[in-house]
């Protein structure tokens, strides 16, 4: 991967030095995402960070804790994006089916290694932090589940299968992080205007899909 290639990777960075704690996770990060967490050792994040290894413990106790605290804000942030948009949105299954497709896009177009970060190496978290971190995925997996039922349901819907398809969505949804760019032909919005557009016409009865 060449230097400009992570750097349109790297998300921008607020105007002013960081919070230690954050900066740490920010340089892992990197890290991670390009060695991958179980070949990159504290003492290289401490470089990376310009701390003492001894300074680096103050504030993680581990290289586990320190990857834990990432994948539990991303999806936390990822839970607060998805329930706004389904809170903005009528009681209509359409309408909270694109709401939910949308917020699930844009989030994978802005925080791009975050996301491959946390696809990648989600096994690697255990314990109350792991816990959560499935507790969130799985609300996303049921809340999803529950607006393809209501919308097979209300007829508006042609799902075969709801487990099925809310795993398609949601891979779709995730697969947007390993390819798509700022500063290309689309912009953030567009791709997800355009990923809510193509989970429409997977479910709509209009398609020309299963009778």
């Amino acid at each position: 991967m060449t230097a400009i290639e992570r750097e349109e990777l790297m998300r921008g960075t607020k105007e002013g030095a960081p919070h230690t704690s954050k900066r740490i996770q920010d340089e892992a990060l990197k890290l991670f995402f390009e060695r991958g967490f179980k070949s990159t050792t504290m003492r290289e994040i401490a470089l990376a960070c310009g701390l003492t290894p001894g300074a680096l413990y103050n504030h993680f106790s581990s290289k586990e804790e320190l990857l834990g605290s990432m994948l539990v804000e991303i999806h936390r942030e990822m839970e607060s994006r998805l329930g706004a948009a389904l809170q903005v949105a009528t009681s209509d299954p359409k309408e909270q089916l694109r709401s939910f497709a949308h917020a699930h896009a844009l989030m994978h177009t802005v925080y791009i290694i975050e996301a491959r970060v946390g696809n990648r190496e989600i096994g690697s978290v255990n314990g109350d932090v792991g816990a959560e971190v499935v507790r969130i995925r799985q609300w996303a997996t049921t809340t999803l589940r529950d607006i393809l039922e209501l919308g097979r349901a209300d007829g508006d819907f042609d799902v075969p299968n709801v487990a099925a398809v809310a795993n398609l969505i949601l891979t779709m949804g995730m697969a947007i992080a390993k390819w798509y760019r700022t500063g290309g032909e689309l912009t953030r919005e567009e791709m997800a205007d355009l990923h809510a557009d193509m989970v429409m016409r997977m479910v709509s009865k209009q398609s020309g899909g299963r009778q």
